[in-house]
């Protein structure tokens, strides 16, 4: 069967990009002939799996117009939808890439899959114009949704969030992670020594760097942490969207928040090693995915009691989640594991023992 896989971008550091190549990869393997389409982005294919990016304009607002003006192109639309002509089934994540796939169906009646990770909040982008932009991408994004011809979702929150939307049946199918590569037994020093923290209490977050991510929150519960604990660092790794907030973010931190910008995809792993504790603030999720490999490394992890959450964290067993915004009570939690070592042990090796059973990746898809 020939299947293709549309992303809207296709970047290692990026959740729901590694969940559609995870897709394309068990699809080739099961004898189909896949082909990934995507407008940008930095990751190879899988083996045997075809991959055309598309291209699209660079630049923080180039892009976005880029989205928002998209279906009033024909031309774009026509070309785009005549690379789909050819194939059975089309998967595809959020808009833009979705817009494809629905075009490819009203023009040539193509079977596809909507794979959604979530639905946007407007209320969690921080500036008007994002929150504008917001409204109309989802507003988008919707439109798409309703043609699909069946939908999956990668958590029962995330399915709930469509009810009203799509009519149909809704499976869940949850994200995996790589055990092999997310594992209690990496080299807790690696990323220690690259920063010269010794043994000091390090506390991770791994994201990119968006409003509704909450970096703001979790900095400051970090001030609160190291009222507590002067000699804790808080380390964040992702790359920066919007060049605003990173300033603010950049302004309200201190010498102990070290801004680690993008990493590689072989490094990553060993940041997880690194940490004490892994702590989100984020406000908006579909799944979380380093909440989530954290586990697998065998880390307590901190975060809000919202959306997912409690669906990949056994709360009191493997983390803790306390009310969404009360950064006091995320402070609280965050020093707790860090004073109490049996606590924080007890927790990280639950933790890798559940994540084992219910989301490794050589489980079924």
């Amino acid at each position: 069967m020939k299947i293709a896989i549309l992303s809207t971008t296709l970047y290692k550091y990026q959740g729901a990009d590694r969940v559609l190549w995870q897709k394309a990869d068990h699809l080739a393997r099961q004898g189909n002939e896949v082909s990934i389409f995507t407008f940008k982005g930095n990751m190879e294919p899988p083996p045997n799996v075809r991959l055309k990016t598309i291209g699209m304009p660079t630049g923080f607002f180039g892009e976005r117009l880029f989205h928002l003006t998209l279906p009033l192109n024909v031309f774009k639309n026509m070309k785009y939808a005549r690379m789909l002509k050819e194939f059975d089934i089309i998967y595809t994540d959020m808009y833009p890439a979705s817009w494809l796939a629905y075009l490819a169906k009203q023009l040539y009646d193509k079977k596809y899959i909507y794979y959604c990770h979530h639905i946007g909040l407007p209320g969690s982008i921080l500036s008007f114009i994002a929150r504008i932009y917001r409204r109309i991408h989802i507003f988008l994004e919707i439109c798409t949704i309703k043609q699909a011809d069946s939908v999956i979702c990668v958590s029962e929150f995330s399915k709930n969030l469509l009810h009203n939307i799509y009519r149909k049946k809704i499976e869940v199918i949850y994200n995996t992670v790589d055990c092999s590569r997310f594992n209690p037994g990496l080299d807790r020093v690696k990323i220690r020594d690259k920063y010269g923290l010794g043994n000091q209490p390090v506390i991770l977050f791994i994201g990119q760097l968006y409003p509704h991510k909450g970096l703001h929150l979790l900095i400051d519960a970090f001030h609160y942490v190291k009222a507590t604990i002067p000699q804790a660092y808080l380390i964040i790794v992702g790359k920066a969207v919007y060049p605003g907030y990173e300033k603010t973010l950049r302004r309200i931190a201190d010498n102990n928040v070290i801004f680690a910008g993008e990493v590689s995809d072989e490094e990553l792993p060993y940041y997880y090693a690194a940490c004490d504790v892994y702590a989100t603030a984020t406000l908006w999720e579909g799944f979380n995915i380093p909440l989530v490999e954290a586990q697998a490394c065998g880390k307590p992890v901190v975060a809000f009691d919202t959306g997912p959450h409690p669906e990949v964290v056994d709360d009191g067993r493997t983390g803790i989640l306390v009310p969404q915004g009360d950064t006091v009570s995320l402070s609280s939690a965050i020093i707790k594991l860090l004073q109490d070592r049996e606590l924080k042990d007890m927790m990280g090796n639950q933790g890798a023992v559940i994540v084992r059973k219910r989301f490794c990746s050589n489980q079924a898809q």
